[in-house]
């Protein structure tokens, strides 16, 4: 082989190949500025390297002395092997993390926890939670059917086109186990994680929307952040869904927020996925572009409750038995290597330059979008007398301080956007960064908040409330 590429047809071979290649790279980089980035570390790894080969590989064929062109041709040829072999190595390192059984999950568990875990299965939970209440469901949320809707953007409910947005109410719902051991918790009569008293007070402080870290993953009742804000005194119902992005917490805030006539509504935006991935998926959906484009535009959800519980128990029972039936078969958690091998990504070197921070995995950010949904949401609390406060919440790679640069960016901008619309700004990250216990705000790498974690979110919020 390195005989072949010293002569000069090789080096001719090998040259074009490479030359080839780096060209491929470079126009797939140009054509997808969603994914490949431009800022000057990024251009570097997405253009420079390329450029760097392929000129050495195209000088080749202008060397005068066959020594100097062999040296310069095997040093570019080896380059590509170099980052073949390394892009070769990210995918079996990818692949193999990956556990294989339920068993190796839990192991997996039991090291980001530093203890043993509870090594039941979702659909083991919800078989014990039916031993003691047969009406236990497993926990659903808008983001697990919204991406199954008809053209219509939802579901034929009640003779109607309607998409849900809710959760299952009034049942005990099997909810995660993200801490080792399962948290279960009781739905209202909404779906939400409230206790039917939160709904009797007169004059209601506090409203939230938001994702998984707004409606509590994965603690128990009353050590979410709406439940240690009662803690303190206010009333609060937290209509946070796990998913929930800006579409939806858009909705959400029409939907069921202005109806319970709040003092203050928080937005809860975190920063892990809300834009501009969630908001990316959300927008694919008609009816919930509807909220944005349509000013107007309402469901009313709450007067169709009852048609929109029997969708929502019929969808939580399939999903179950779904899952009840691949426990009780032999489908693997994955796939062999070979079939899960992508060799597109392989030759684009996808994941080598995921790994050195010069793609955007999430997408576009929809700036424009974003800016409408903050608009309406503005103007929709003004209506009704509302005060909205926009809450960043950071996730454990901003608090750290290991969040790829592109993506604080867009972050910081999604804020200026929310400060530009007329949302009233509260930014956690430094209460969180600078905490004295800031291990502990997190159960491990990448997870959702602590006890300890919501608990300075909710002090937090509280004592900005009163300032």
């Amino acid at each position: 082989m390195i005989e072949y590429i010293k002569s000069r047809w090789g080096m001719i071979f090998v040259a074009a190949a490479i030359i080839g290649w780096s060209g491929l790279l470079v126009v797939r980089s140009t054509l997808k500025p969603e994914i490949y980035l431009f800022d000057g570390y990024a251009f570097f790894v997405n253009f420079g390297v390329f450029l760097i080969i392929s000129l050495l590989a195209f000088s080749t064929l202008f060397v005068g002395r066959k020594d100097i062109a062999i040296n310069i041709i095997l040093v570019a040829f080896f380059s590509v092997v170099g980052l073949f072999t390394l892009e070769f190595g990210l995918h079996i390192l990818r692949y193999s993390a990956r556990p294989t059984t339920v068993t190796e999950q839990f192991d997996i568990l039991d090291t980001q926890l530093g203890h043993s875990v509870e090594r039941l299965t979702t659909v083991d939970a919800i078989a014990r939670a039916r031993k003691t209440n047969p009406a236990a469901m497993r926990y659903a949320s808008p983001y697990n059917w919204y991406p199954q809707a008809n053209s219509g953007g939802g579901f034929e409910i009640g003779g109607e086109i309607l998409l849900p947005i809710n959760g299952v109410a009034n049942r005990e719902v099997v909810f995660c186990r993200e801490g080792g051991y399962w948290i279960n918790f009781e739905a209202d009569h909404l779906g939400f994680r409230n206790s039917e008293q939160d709904y009797l007070v007169t004059d209601l402080d506090i409203a939230m929307v938001g994702d998984s870290f707004t409606i509590g993953s994965c603690v128990p009742d009353g050590q979410e952040t709406a439940g240690k804000l009662r803690g303190f005194g206010l009333s609060v119902l937290n209509f946070g869904q796990y998913g929930d992005g800006p579409l939806l917490q858009l909705a959400t805030l029409k939907e069921y927020v202005v109806p319970h006539r709040p003092q203050t509504a928080l937005w809860m935006y975190y920063d892990g996925n809300d834009f501009p991935s969630d908001l990316n998926w959300e927008k694919q959906n008609s009816i919930l572009r509807r909220y944005v484009e349509t000013p107007s535009f309402s469901q009313n959800l709450l007067q169709k409750q009852d048609t929109i519980q029997q969708f929502l128990l019929k969808f939580s029972e399939d999903g179950y038995l779904q899952a009840k039936e691949a426990q009780e078969g032999t489908t693997p958690l994955k796939d062999s290597f070979i079939n899960e091998f992508n060799f597109r990504e392989m030759l684009a070197l996808g994941l080598l330059r995921y790994q050195l921070g010069a793609t955007n995995p999430t997408g576009t950010p929809d700036f424009t979008l974003l800016k409408r949904v903050f608009d309406e949401a503005v103007a929709t609390a003004r209506q009704h007398g509302i005060r909205l406060v926009f809450v960043y919440q950071p996730g454990w790679q901003t608090v750290f301080e290991a969040q790829p640069s592109y993506h604080q960016r867009n972050n910081d901008l999604a804020l200026n956007l929310a400060r530009e619309s007329g949302f009233e700004l509260l930014d956690l990250r430094p209460a969180l960064r600078q905490a004295d216990n800031r291990d502990s705000l997190f159960r491990f790498q990448g997870s959702h908040y602590s006890v300890e974690g919501y608990s300075l979110v909710a002090k937090t919020i509280e004592t900005w409330l009163q300032q």
